[in-house]
């Protein structure tokens, strides 16, 4: 099959739909199809292709942008001759020329990954209510699938109300996790020295963006919880970028322990890691959150997790089993829950080893792309 993969970001951008738009073209080409990503040209950094790479990318120059918002009309033409359409959702500004396309293309199949809602505040909060309004239905009404990333997902989030009318047509289908790049591997001593971790010191990991779109990650909730811990012989390494850090920055130095919090990036090859030498991975996102790929990452180094209970979130993993569920913007809660697994090692070790049961035999992106392939042949 021809294969057009459509993304808002794409590597080195990093982040959840980034990551996932790459492992499927990645993984759809190494199977036989003819992949070609499309994805805008923001004047930045591109992604540079290796010899082991068998998709093609191509950048598309936006006549408007703005963050990871483009308007991209040449989509009305640039989808001609693919098999299949693969739409990582949501693309604000470019999806009412691929329902065009489609409207007046109706063989080729659409399919509309649909990997969070858009919520903001402010002007960015009208906007996204408007697309909610009157965008999204016809983008994901038109769709030959919509792929939601669990049933709690589809239930509770914006597709709900679309799926509960039968306006969409939807299938299950979660991301998955590359376990050649995550997996157990012993403390890299050299790194944990360069952050400035003693060897008994736990650390506690926070991983995703620290920019205004993802206001929702709720690093300050963490940071405030990681203050009340009674335990203080640990670190909480905060990874990632954007324009909120200093924010964070100040509220640690406000709550006395910007002595013991680490800021840093970390590319996504190098983020095993970071995670290898966590003792747990905190989600702390109060909402808008879908399914949260670093808790499979984190889970596949056999590290604990815990996660705010957020639909779709909350099954990911059992909790209990592999970690811990507690309620968004609880500190008092995420606090006990960190205190469980930072002083009982015992159990920090059989969690993460069922975690990383769990991840070789649901979340592998081998299995993922089976799964996917099943859902663009039947439909």
């Amino acid at each position: 099959m021809k294969i057009a993969q459509v993304t808002c970001c794409f590597p080195p951008y990093q982040g959840g739909v980034s990551s996932v738009a790459y492992y499927l073209s990645k993984k759809l080409a190494e199977r036989g199809h003819e992949v070609t990503v499309l994805t805008p040209d923001y004047g930045g950094q591109r992604y540079e292709l290796t010899k082991d790479d068998n998709f093609r990318v191509k950048y598309l120059t936006p006549i408007a942008k703005f963050g990871l918002a483009a308007v991209l009309p040449q989509f009305l033409f640039k989808l001609r001759g693919f098999d299949v359409i693969h739409l990582h959702y949501a693309f604000i500004g470019s999806e009412f020329f691929i329902w065009l396309f489609k409207i007046f293309n109706p063989r080729v199949k659409l399919f509309v990954q649909y990997h969070n809602d858009l919520i903001g505040e402010g002007w960015r909060g009208k906007i996204f209510s408007w697309h909610n309004r009157l965008m999204m239905p016809l983008i994901l009404g038109s769709a030959d699938r919509v792929l939601a990333l669990s049933k709690g997902h589809l239930r509770n989030s914006k597709l709900g109300p679309l799926w509960q009318e039968g306006k969409i047509k939807t299938e299950i289908f979660a991301n998955g996790v590359d376990l050649k790049i995550f997996y157990p591997q012993n403390v890299d001593e050299g790194l944990k020295a360069e952050l400035g971790i003693e060897a008994d010191e736990s650390v506690i990991t926070f991983v995703g963006g620290m920019d205004e779109a993802h206001y929702f990650k709720g690093v300050n909730y963490l940071i405030q919880a990681f203050a009340r811990l009674s335990y203080q012989n640990c670190k909480l390494l905060l990874i990632g970028q954007g324009c909120l850090v200093e924010k964070y920055r100040q509220l640690a130095r406000e709550l006395k322990v910007d002595d013991r919090v680490i800021f840093v990036k970390a590319g996504h090859e190098s983020l095993a890691k970071f995670l290898n030498l966590s003792d747990v991975l905190v989600l702390p996102s109060f909402e808008t959150e879908s399914f949260g790929m670093v808790l499979i990452e984190a889970m596949a180094c056999a590290r604990p997790v815990i996660a705010s209970r957020l639909p779709g979130v909350d099954e990911v993993f059992t909790d209990r089993q592999e970690g811990y569920y507690f309620e968004p913007k609880n500190v008092e809660d995420l606090k006990e829950k960190l205190m469980l697994i930072i002083r009982d090692k015992s159990l920090s070790q059989q969690m993460g080893y069922n975690g990383l049961t769990l991840v070789q035999q649901k979340y592998d992106w081998n299995k993922i792309v089976d799964e996917l392939e099943r859902i663009y042949q039947n439909v």
